[in-house]
């Protein structure tokens, strides 16, 4: 299976907490680090205090001047003294940390430029923000490829594949407009996400802000169709038209921003489109009707020790490795010899 280096840290683990459930890999290296040493447990107790103490306070002008007392009243006490020098509590040293990095402005660069004419290609598990020359932005998923083409009447972005978060700026006279295989989506401002399944020419679009307008093939007819989208809205659409996907609201189908994955009721075809744009090791299915298995959870991006057991729990699957990449198929089910 492929892990992740589990944390090492107090804090490091009130970190992974905050992130969401635990995986089963999660909860036995928790276990195993509380048992390696009798005051890990205080150490976690104390971040996990310092963490909800800082976020209480961290805003709070009484709480910069009771600080800096603190620190203050420790850094005295400890002058004169011979060894050592005298450090706060792990829990002040959280809520400082915390306090200094909301006081003081922040420097930080802006997201990186995409030209006109220009295109932005992530790699596995990668994650990356663009800024346009419109002044919208985009959030390109892993494994994902964009490139754009201004003009002076209209703004085109190819998704070429992949997944990607558009906060679009408004400008009514000239049209946004996404491309992904034979669909177009058109707004003239406002946020939403689109996943490009190019394997299937498959595209579901999740609505943030504001309306969308989507155009889009169906075999079903031989002239393009049209369908118009709103706020909330999550559409799946497909060769054969338009399909209501999932029940789940557009800020969980983008949360992939923050590294985490949600599905309802999705086929596993489409769950291991996302997942692996987050896997060293693709996962692929040796037949057919498992991609057309359903799967419903939430599940950190890149855990995909995660997924295998979900899958694993709920149909029997089994994960076999080779040099590169994990082939899932039904667990074979055991005979008993005759004598």
């Amino acid at each position: 299976m492929i892990f992740r280096r589990p944390p090492q840290t107090a804090a490091a683990w009130v970190a992974r907490l905050q992130a969401g459930p635990l995986s089963w890999w999660d909860r036995r290296a928790l276990a195993r680090w509380l048992a390696a040493s009798p005051d890990h447990a205080k150490q976690l107790e104390a971040a996990q205090a310092a963490s909800e103490l800082a976020q209480k306070l961290g805003g709070s002008a009484r709480a910069r001047q009771m600080l800096a007392q603190d620190l203050w009243a420790h850094a005295r006490a400890s002058t004169g003294r011979r060894h050592g020098f005298a450090l706060p509590s792990l829990a002040t040293a959280a809520v400082a940390a915390v306090i200094i990095v909301m006081a003081v402005p922040c420097n930080t660069p802006s997201s990186p430029r995409i030209g006109d004419g220009g295109s932005a290609r992530t790699a596995v598990g990668q994650i990356a923000d663009y800024a346009l020359p419109d002044r919208s932005q985009i959030t390109v998923a892993g494994a994902s490829a964009v490139s754009i083409a201004f003009t002076p009447s209209r703004r085109d972005v190819a998704l070429e594949r992949g997944e990607a978060y558009f906060d679009v700026a408004p400008d009514r006279a000239r049209p946004f407009v996404i491309t992904a295989g034979a669909h177009k989506v058109t707004v003239t401002g406002t946020s939403f996400n689109v996943n490009y399944l190019a394997a299937v020419n498959e595209m579901e679009v999740a609505v943030v802000e504001g309306t969308v307008r989507v155009a889009y093939s169906s075999r079903m007819s031989t002239n393009d169709a049209a369908a118009e989208m709103h706020a909330g809205d999550v559409i799946l659409f497909t060769p054969e038209g338009p399909v209501l996907k999932r029940n789940l609201t557009p800020q969980q189908v983008s949360a992939w921003r923050s590294r985490k994955l949600y599905f309802d009721g999705a086929n596993l075809s489409q769950v291991l489109a996302e997942v692996n744009r987050y896997s060293a090791k693709p996962l692929v299915t040796e037949t057919q009707d498992i991609d057309r298995l359903m799967l419903t959870g939430q599940f950190p991006a890149g855990d995909v020790e995660s997924v295998l057991t979900s899958l694993q729990q709920l149909y029997g699957i089994e994960a076999q490795e080779n040099t590169e990449r994990w082939v899932l198929v039904r667990k074979q089910a055991k005979t008993t010899p005759r004598r």
